[in-house]
């Protein structure tokens, strides 16, 4: 009975993709052994499989002050080497959090729904030390400082036309080609 018999007749496919994901991140052949033969392609869609379940913790955790390295590899089973290796392609994970907690910060500002929030605030609810490394991580991921597009959020909601439903009774819809006055301004 071959491995692959095996592992399907367990019934589990957690642990079968478990199972494979190593071998397609942290192949034998690299520790010596003999590698089972999966190729390329199979590799290459079990690493990708691999990084987007990481992926998924990160997002679901990305508010946890305890997300790190350690976080990911104590929840995913994962060697911090294999972790890493499986991020190299998103720049490492470091990065890939950083530009996470940008984005998400992006969102927030561009909603305009507290346009009173001090900027500080928001670096340290995203996991940056001080406003003026929050401010540089910013400007370099999006070109412009995050008190302009909250500046530029408040000014396009303000501009916007109340489309409550009261408002709007007996009207036509918006439309959704018409490009918002954030997004001009930028």
């Amino acid at each position: 009975m071959g491995l692959e018999k095996a592992l399907g007749l367990l019934g589990s496919p957690a642990l079968e993709m478990s199972f494979w994901s190593a071998y397609a991140v942290d192949p034998p052949a690299r520790r010596g052994a003999a590698a089972p033969d999966i190729s390329p392609p199979a590799r290459e869609g079990l690493r990708r499989a691999a990084l987007d379940s990481l992926k998924r913790l990160v997002e679901r955790h990305l508010d946890s002050p305890q997300l790190s390295a350690d976080f990911i590899c104590a929840r995913s089973g994962w060697s911090r080497a294999t972790v890493y290796r499986l991020f190299e392609s998103e720049g490492g994970l470091a990065h890939y959090i950083r530009q996470r907690h940008l984005l998400t910060a992006l969102r927030e500002l561009m909603s305009g729904r507290q346009p009173h929030r001090r900027i500080l605030d928001l670096a340290i609810s995203h996991q940056f030390s001080s406003e003026a490394a929050f401010n540089r991580a910013f400007r370099r991921a999006f070109g412009v400082p995050p008190g302009k597009i909250r500046d530029l959020a408040a000014r396009s909601l303000a501009a916007a036309p109340d489309e409550s439903p009261a408002a709007t009774r007996g009207k036509s819809p918006p439309s959704r080609t018409a490009a918002t006055p954030l997004v001009n301004a930028l």
